[in-house]
């Protein structure tokens, strides 16, 4: 029909379908082409083995009229209960007048699918089809007074502060909802290179505006408010670096707002412990520091450890992740991470200015992540991390599973504590992903972020299949309607299955030679099995896996059998430190 000398468009997205059917795909294999003659041969002449079947679903809307919203029960199946299902984008705002798909300027959106069994995949989308024509879209029907109508509504924006990992996922989120999304930086690029790359596989996101860094927050209030076409609706942390800038710009600007009497104590480590502290709840013994003198001290006089008892935590001031974060067992430890910490710049691109030392908790660590609204707080999520030593590092988190409120005695204690550490540290709205210690009896925060748990999102399929909501989608709420908030659980005390996150974990520096196909069959074919993401290419150099940025890769894990679900974790974590990765 008609050939063009440039790669195929439909804005990319087929590019997931076939890295995961074919294992290339045509962006990759262009600028080999161009750049890698060697990696060029290597790419077959057609494509004749397939690891898995793959489709776009382009949407087709069969309806005029006002668009209003997508249908929360169509989607959620889509989404959380169709084995093949890879991503998702609506091209319709609500408020605004759609007409019925003809072409592919009209389509209302897609769906991304990819599934090792081509029956499996049919049948997903066959059932997205018959949705499409009967409940997916909600449309308002044109009114007989003026059949021609066209809503015509002043625009609203949202300002996510560095949209970075989560922060990406719910300006995706908020854009659907047909919001104006404005990126803000909290500080130059070069300083945020480290978080550019955070966004989860798959997700296609623009902005409506692009605003730099200025230190001067009221020149970056005004170019968010510069258009008397546009409403700004909030500023929202996309990161953990954004959190310090949101709660200045969304004071300033009188939107919903955390204030600054306490960013402070929202970011600084130290000062967030001093903070509980203060409150009269219990806090971790710690000092900061940038003599090792001091330090030193410090230690004998208030650890006072024993010779064969000896451990302490150090670690930076502002950073995630687990990176830096060090368990020290003797002085001469604690030197060497604290001049591995002091005057370095993290991944956070912050400048490590000082070198936080703490108490060394015995116990189980736990996330509560909430959402809060005038000072409600609801938890959305409670989660067990696996942490595990590894590679030389004490805390690598191997995975983390969903927790309901009868899962486990302490669970209550743990939720009632954290609310009361998010009202020490002011937070009145928005989210918070806080890690607490069960240790000696009692709950003990380790540190609490006022933005939405990390990881890229990639927990958010996890606990919609368990308990039909998440944190994301919570948050959104939370800024944006009392009413859907108010319908919020105020904890998950039900679950629908049982889900958890694995994260890969390599275990040699050097180069991936390959990656185990046969092994990788096994994963895929497994009851529990959602999705699998590499973070690590074949022929690209790895590292030994010590925190959050040197993993090999994710695994999603859904099941209504927990007995299953744990088998699947367990016999995954035997072929990864024997069998899946191939490292020379």
């Amino acid at each position: 029909v008609e050939v063009g000398a440039r790669c195929h468009g439909g804005d990319g997205l087929w590019v997931k379908v076939a890295n995961e059917c074919f294992g290339q795909n045509q962006v990759e294999a262009t600028i080999f082409s161009y750049l890698d003659e060697e990696r060029f041969n290597a790419i077959p002449a057609e494509p004749t083995l397939r690891q898995a079947y793959g489709a776009i679903k382009w949407l087709i809307n069969y309806q005029e009229g006002m668009f209003e919203r997508m249908d929360e029960e169509c989607m959620s199946r889509i989404t959380s209960q169709t084995s093949s299902y890879r991503g998702h984008q609506v091209f319709l705002a609500p408020g605004k007048h759609v007409i019925k798909t003809q072409t592919c300027f009209s389509w209302a959106g897609c769906i991304i699918l990819a599934n090792p069994s081509q029956e499996t995949l049919e049948t997903d989308y066959g059932m997205i089809e018959e949705m499409e024509k009967t409940s997916l879209f909600h449309v308002k029907s044109p009114s007989a007074d003026c059949p021609d109508e066209v809503t015509a509504i002043k625009s609203c924006a949202v300002a996510v502060v560095d949209p970075f990992s989560t922060g990406a996922v719910l300006a995706f989120e908020l854009s659907q909802l047909g919001y104006k999304i404005y990126a803000v930086y909290s500080s130059n690029l070069d300083q945020l290179s480290n978080l550019q790359n955070l966004v989860p596989q798959g997700l296609s996101l623009s902005f409506d505006k692009v605003v730099p860094f200025d230190s001067n927050i009221a020149t970056l209030a005004a170019k968010l408010t510069d258009s008397p076409l546009v409403t700004l609706s909030a500023v929202l942390a996309g990161a953990e670096t954004g959190v310090e800038l949101a709660d200045q710009l969304s004071e300033l600007l009188g939107l919903r707002s955390n204030g600054t009497n306490h960013s402070e104590e929202r970011r600084n480590k130290f000062a967030m412990g001093e903070a509980v502290r203060h409150a009269g709840l219990r806090a971790v013994k710690q000092v900061k520091s940038e003599s090792i003198d001091e330090i030193e001290k410090w230690i004998h006089e208030e650890i006072k450890p024993q010779q064969d008892d000896f451990k302490v935590i150090v670690k930076p001031m502002d950073s995630a992740g687990s990176e830096g974060v060090t368990l020290c067992r003797s002085v001469d430890e604690v030197r060497a991470a604290f001049d591995s910490i002091l005057g370095k710049v993290n991944n956070l691109g912050l400048l490590n200015k000082a070198v936080l030392v703490q108490e060394y908790l015995e116990g189980q660590e736990y996330v509560v992540d909430m959402v809060s609204r005038d000072g409600q707080h609801k938890v959305v999520a409670v989660w067990a991390y696996d942490r595990r030593a590894a590679n030389g590092a004490g805390f690598v988190c191997f995975g983390q599973r969903l927790l309901a409120l009868q899962d486990e005695p302490q669970v209550a204690a743990i939720i009632n504590y954290q609310r009361k550490v998010v009202d020490a540290l002011g937070i009145r709205h928005g989210p918070t992903h806080g890690e607490v210690k069960w240790c000696r009896g009692e709950p003990v925060l380790v540190e609490v972020g006022a933005r939405c748990h990390g990881a890229e999102g990639a927990w958010q399929q996890v606990a919609q299949a368990v308990y039909g909501y998440d944190q994301v989608k919570s948050t959104i709420k939370s800024y944006f309607s009392a009413e859907e908030f108010d319908l919020i659980p105020d904890v998950p005390s039900t679950r629908q299955s049982f889900g958890r996150l694995l994260f890969l974990i390599l275990f040699q520096d050097g180069l991936l030679q390959r990656v185990n196909e046969a092994a990788l069959a096994e994963i895929e074919s497994m009851d529990s099995f959602v999705f699998i993401e590499l973070f690590v290419k074949v022929g690209g150099p790895v590292k030994k896996t010590v925190d959050c940025f040197t993993f090999g890769g994710l695994i999603k894990l859904i099941n209504s059998d927990l007995n299953q679900l744990v088998a699947d974790y367990d016999r995954i974590r035997e072929l990864e430190s024997t069998a899946l990765f191939i490292v020379v």
